[in-house]
């Protein structure tokens, strides 16, 4: 009988197993290059979460603006655009800017109007609630705070009726602490909500912790609307009477 020759398995060769890099089991870099395409899909689907929500943003403001155009158009023959001249040129924002009383400016400021003790400006341009209420305080103002019901009535009947505008009231930490801009209290002032508002929207990505009048074709005074603040609407601002 053949004798088995163990000397082929010796020692110096399960050493080499362990010393030479081409011999060593790739699993391990296997693993790391795993995890990292892990991370790198994980990175890239936030980021297309991400974009998704802007666009879903953008989209359901642009459907909202739509909505309120509609309305608009079929409520008031004025503002459809089958009644417009022929001749009247367009610019796309034509139906947001405001209405300019020729009134007494009293001691307001040039553009803006004079309402008892108060000076009122109604914005062209649209922004978000932010940006309008640090516009405000650039020209010594504040967001418009409708302390009465006839301030309320003097905003609508000088305010554009197919519009929709920022006013000074927001939402802050809890839902459902809204704060006025001016300091007052909340629970002495009249509310306006517009029917089944504030209703906090929980489809908007931002929520919906920001208050805006909504148009007050077929509303009256009730016109107010809780919004998501980094849309772009219109604003007023309030400020004091000049001593």
């Amino acid at each position: 009988m053949e004798s088995v020759n163990y000397d082929r398995f010796s020692g110096s060769d399960t050493e080499n197993l362990h010393h030479n890099p081409r011999l060593v089991p790739l699993k391990g870099r296997q693993n790391r290059m795993a995890y990292i395409l892990y991370g790198l899909l994980l990175l890239l689907l936030l980021i297309l979460l991400m974009i998704t929500g802007i666009k879903f943003s953008q989209l359901s403001q642009g459907i909202e603006d739509i909505k309120i155009y509609l309305t608009t158009a079929k409520s008031s023959p004025l503002h459809s655009p089958f009644s417009q001249s022929p001749q009247q040129e367009h610019t796309g924002e034509e139906d947001f800017i405001p209405h300019f009383f020729e009134e007494e400016q009293g001691d307001c400021h040039s553009g803006w109007l004079s309402f008892k003790d108060h000076c009122y400006y109604l914005s062209t341009q649209k922004t978000n609630w932010h940006s309008a209420e640090q516009r405000c305080i650039e020209q010594s103002g504040l967001l418009f705070v409708p302390n009465t019901s006839e301030e309320m009535e003097y905003i609508t009947e000088v305010a554009n009726e197919a519009a929709m505008y920022w006013f000074g009231l927001v939402e802050y930490g809890q839902e459902g602490n809204w704060t006025l801009v001016d300091g007052t209290d909340f629970e002495t002032v009249p509310k306006f909500w517009d029917n089944n508002q504030p209703d906090d929207w929980h489809v908007r990505l931002n929520g919906e912790d920001c208050a805006q009048l909504h148009p007050h074709i077929k509303r009256g005074l009730r016109r107010w609307n809780d919004a998501d603040c980094t849309l772009d609407y219109l604003y007023i601002c309030e400020a004091k009477l000049k001593g």
